[in-house]
């Protein structure tokens, strides 16, 4: 129920400021901070020393300034976390940006960085622009998994395996 709140105002701020997701994110941050706390959800706050510590944060645009009186005057601070990441979703959305996470059992050389992105070119849409979030998962033990959407493509020795052990079980996946 939160997010799909969050993602309502996420989308509103996007139409109106489609560059402040690093205020957001600070924001967000500041909101959770136990420290911040004691200041944006104090009944003894005023409205006004709220919004002006908020936009002593991080650079503070018109309409996010805005967004933030909102926020301050429904008691929605709360949901700042929320809304930061539904703006990273509708941004990603709006420019067709995918992100893609890709493990594997050692750091990826050069080579291997391009052969992924022959992969995605050919899972992805064309028009889409894939956004590549590297990481080690030794538990892989060899090769690698890209993750993207709610797909995996798994290339590792231990998915390999499980698969071998699940077709020596009787399992069987759709």
């Amino acid at each position: 129920m939160y997010f799909a709140l969050a993602s309502n105002y996420a989308e509103s701020l996007y139409e109106s400021d489609c560059n402040c997701q690093n205020a957001l994110n600070v924001l967000a941050v500041a909101s959770q901070d136990s420290s911040c706390k004691q200041l944006l959800y104090h009944p003894d706050s005023s409205k006004e020393t709220i919004l002006a510590f908020l936009c002593s944060l991080t650079q503070i645009t018109d309409a996010l300034g805005n967004f933030l009186h909102v926020l301050v005057e429904k008691k929605r601070l709360g949901l700042l976390p929320e809304i930061a990441e539904a703006y990273r979703q509708t941004n990603f959305s709006k420019k067709n940006i995918i992100p893609v996470t890709v493990k594997s059992a050692k750091s990826l050389k050069a080579t291997d960085k391009k052969k992924v992105l022959n992969i995605l070119e050919h899972v992805l849409d064309k028009n889409s622009i894939a956004q590549i979030h590297y990481s080690i998962d030794k538990s892989l033990l060899a090769s690698l998994q890209i993750q993207y959407h709610h797909n995996v493509i798994d290339l590792s020795l231990k998915g390999q395996l499980d698969e071998l052990k699940n077709q020596i079980l009787g399992v069987e996946y759709e």
